[in-house]
């Protein structure tokens, strides 16, 4: 593959312009992440934090799952017969965005960006207190 036809194949990724390419990414980020839950589920740990860790890949899977979901949109049919199909709800796909966004930003600051174990166990410290884990 060269340089052209890489990119022809990354743009409407990068750009997810329609339906189709936001779901060609999101299949892309399922398929990594369950793959990396299986290779990952039965390695030892040696902290609460990367057990955490764990749980947290698995949590964006199903983040990325009920995107997927959202998108993909909802069917109504009243008792009269009028129907509506595949409605999407900017205000749901906006939250589960954010909720997202703000998962990996954390993921990143506690687990990729810290250089030590024991920077890692204070800025997993200061998340568990200030409230914001997931135990």
């Amino acid at each position: 593959m060269d340089i052209h036809e890489l990119r022809a194949k990354c743009i409407p990724l990068f750009r997810c312009h329609s339906i189709e390419d936001c779901n060609a990414l999101l299949d892309i980020y399922a398929d990594f992440l369950f793959k990396t839950v299986q290779k990952h589920q039965l390695d030892d740990v040696d902290t609460v934090a990367d057990a955490q860790a764990k749980i947290i890949l698995q949590m964006m899977l199903t983040k990325i799952l009920h995107l997927k979901s959202i998108i993909a949109g909802i069917n109504y049919t009243s008792e009269n017969g009028v129907s509506l199909k595949g409605i999407i709800d900017p205000t749901a796909l906006a939250v589960l965005i954010r909720n997202v966004y703000e998962t990996v930003g954390m993921f990143n600051l506690i687990y990729r960006t810290t250089k030590t174990s024991d920077e890692k166990l204070i800025i997993y410290d200061l998340w568990v207190h200030a409230g914001l884990s997931y135990r």
